[in-house]
């Protein structure tokens, strides 16, 4: 289950989030093209998924991690 992953939050900012509310996926995209968060703008350039999907999810969730880790460096 992904429904606690990393990979389906995006970050939007306050005033687009509001508009985002409860839009479908799809509905969002717009949305989330126009945040000034490049993370948040590449998932608007899935253009035609009108869902996430598993391989989607698995992917978005490696891309996280791997930005995670060049951000917050740990070494034991």
């Amino acid at each position: 289950s992904f429904a606690y992953r990393l990979c389906i939050l995006a970050l939007l900012e306050a005033t687009l989030n509001r508009q985002a509310g409860n839009m479908t996926w799809g509905e969002k995209l717009p949305v989330y093209g126009r945040s000034s968060y490049s993370l948040t703008q590449a998932l608007a350039q899935l253009g035609g998924q009108e869902t996430w999907n598993p391989s989607m999810l698995v992917a978005r969730q490696e891309q996280m991690a791997r930005l995670a880790l060049q951000t917050w460096r740990f070494d034991a």
